[in-house]
């Protein structure tokens, strides 16, 4: 536990590997990776990864097709997935980013891109939190999974009540 608690700096021996830290605090690395995204959101932190990353998770996927299900925007799930996947790659991406980042998915994957997509997929998975847009910084796109701030923002204007606290929930437990 020195490497959590130490005045010391860190070596790369003295952290275990993801796995462990996600199976030590019961986490699921999806839902970290939201959280993490989510961070970044809240902060305006717009990251250039620069790896590889682990592919759009499933879960993820059923979500994201069942909120355009449920708004009747039956589209080609591929062309939405190299949209969210562009994002889901580049926390922060902006709008000018995300277009060029669809059109090479698209072309690599041997679809031709629909560019009216991605603003109507945009704006539906933003109103379904899946998605967000930061109002800060890099005021790029983020794939959240949830976004606590913005729902608790949106039922205090439909109530017109202030959130007491009391309602909180449990980030992980929304997936």
């Amino acid at each position: 536990m020195q490497w959590v608690f130490g005045q010391e700096p860190l070596n790369a021996d003295d952290i275990p590997p993801r796995a462990i830290i996600l199976d030590l605090f019961h986490a699921r690395e999806f839902v970290f990776q939201l959280r993490v995204q989510y961070e970044l959101l809240r902060k305006g932190i717009k990251l250039n990864l620069g790896f590889m990353i682990s592919p759009l998770p499933q879960l993820l996927k059923f979500q994201i097709l069942g909120s355009l299900r449920r708004v009747n925007l039956l589209v080609d799930p591929d062309q939405v997935f190299a949209i969210v996947s562009s994002i889901w790659e580049n926390p922060g991406i902006s709008d000018a980013e995300l277009i060029q980042t669809y059109q090479e998915r698209c072309n690599r994957a041997g679809l031709r891109p629909d560019f009216d997509l991605p603003p109507r997929v945009l704006a539906f998975l933003e109103l379904d939190y899946i998605i967000s847009r930061a109002d800060i910084g890099s005021a790029g796109w983020y794939l959240t999974g949830r976004n606590p701030m913005r729902m608790r923002q949106d039922a205090q204007e439909e109530t017109g009540r202030m959130s007491t606290g009391a309602d909180q929930r449990s980030w992980s437990a929304q997936f």
